[in-house]
């Protein structure tokens, strides 16, 4: 599988399965989408800025429309904190509330080189830090070379993140250190920063840090905290999840809690095996079958297979436009993503930045710059759909350009 492995000292190999998300954002609004099917209210870029308090009781929320500039006070007998790196600093700052384990994040950070390093399998490679917790190692870290759709995923890096939330970044000076390590542990990549069409990164809760260490010790447990009973604040409580694994499990306390505080009895929660949205699916290779039978011809079977990928049993909902009107069933500027995708993400998925298409709704930016072509054609539909001027439109077009890494 690898041939270009330096075979001296080599003893051995070992392959294990795992999943793989096709596209992480999809599967975050699947959630969003269920909450929504189930009676929930979601709104796009409404930002929390204080909690509505009467006494010591917190009975709701003043938002803010990021967008408009508009103003709302949203009430509730409970309110639940879900703010992840940010809730923390919203309890000492709202409330004056700090938290018994003060909470500390990692940032952990992946790169994308936009072709196949390793074709059908992953490869394993070996960092420089540590897992202190780790019961078979075979002494540092292990770094990845993920085959993902037409790319490849190379990470992940942690490093303690001590400022606030907002303020994380990759520089250039990260990416070659990443570089460096993944060329010094599998010499034949020869990687350079010219390779990396995309970083990504995101804040982890995570629990020990050894003092004056680079190794990091992860969080087991999430924190459910009931503000009454720690902080004597009514109406609140806050959850600080550590990991995908075990977010389900927690929402479900988490939920329970909140009913039980508001007086009801808790219903038996169903999400265990209820599918998300669009996931009710017994065969994946059956679905797509089906949907190729159906599939109106002027579609391109591999925007087809994106399409049910990211969409499920709810493909068809896409389709309709199509069959409404064969023109979008075009292609976005070359790349695999159909002009009803974006059209879709606009009226219905709640897309209202041209961010959203291109990282958010379609796999459109998933791999790196998809062209000037593409983001143009995505930005004129979006424009026409919600009435952007030619100054709206350059905005939006300069705001995902800055996305995507440049160098010297």
């Amino acid at each position: 599988m690898f041939p270009e492995i330096q075979s001296q000292g080599l003893t051995g190999a070992g392959i294990f399965y795992d999943g793989q998300m096709h596209n992480p954002s999809r599967l975050g609004l699947c959630f969003i989408q269920s909450a929504v099917e189930a009676g929930a209210d979601a709104a796009n870029y409404l930002e929390m800025k204080d909690f509505l308090r009467s006494g010591d009781r917190v009975r709701g929320v003043v938002a803010y429309d990021r967008l408009n500039g508009d103003q709302v006070e949203i009430r509730g007998r409970m309110v639940l904190n879900t703010a992840g790196p940010w809730a923390s600093q919203l309890l000492r700052e709202k409330i004056g509330a700090n938290l018994d384990l003060k909470p500390t994040f990692s940032r952990d950070a992946c790169f994308i080189v936009k072709r196949k390093l390793t074709g059908q399998y992953a490869l394993t490679v070996l960092g420089k830090t540590k897992d202190p917790d780790a019961i078979l190692s075979r002494g540092h870290r292990h770094l990845f070379l993920v085959p993902w759709q037409d790319v490849t995923l190379v990470g992940v890096w942690h490093v303690v993140h001590e400022g606030s939330p907002e303020d994380f970044s990759v520089t250039e000076e990260d990416l070659q250190s990443f570089i460096d390590e993944i060329n010094g542990s599998y010499a034949p990549l020869q990687l350079t920063l010219k390779d990396v069409s995309r970083w990504m990164a995101g804040l982890v809760l995570f629990g020990e840090k050894q003092e004056g260490g680079e190794n990091l010790r992860y969080g087991h447990r999430s924190q459910l905290i009931d503000h009454a009973r720690d902080h004597g604040v009514e109406g609140l409580v806050t959850l600080l999840g550590v990991r995908a694994t075990t977010a389900r499990g927690m929402a479900e306390k988490a939920i329970n809690l909140v009913d039980k505080k508001s007086g009801r009895q808790p219903p038996k929660s169903m999400t265990a095996t209820l599918p998300v949205y669009g996931g009710r699916i017994d065969s994946f290779q059956g679905l797509l079958d089906e949907a190729i039978r159906g599939c109106p011809p002027a579609v391109p079977q591999v925007s087809l297979s994106n399409l049910v990928h990211n969409h499920g049993t709810n493909y068809q909902k896409v389709l309709d436009y199509v069959q409404e009107d064969p023109c979008w069933a075009e292609t976005v500027g070359g790349s695999s993503v159909l002009k009803a995708e974006v059209l879709h993400a606009v009226r219905v998925e709640m897309a209202l930045k041209l961010s959203d298409v291109v990282f958010r709704r379609t796999d459109l930016g998933s791999g790196g710059d998809p062209g000037e072509a593409a983001l143009k054609e995505a930005a004129y539909i979006m424009a026409k759909e919600l009435g952007w001027d030619h100054w709206r439109v350059q905005a939006e077009l300069d705001e995902v350009r800055k996305a995507y890494p440049t160098f010297s």
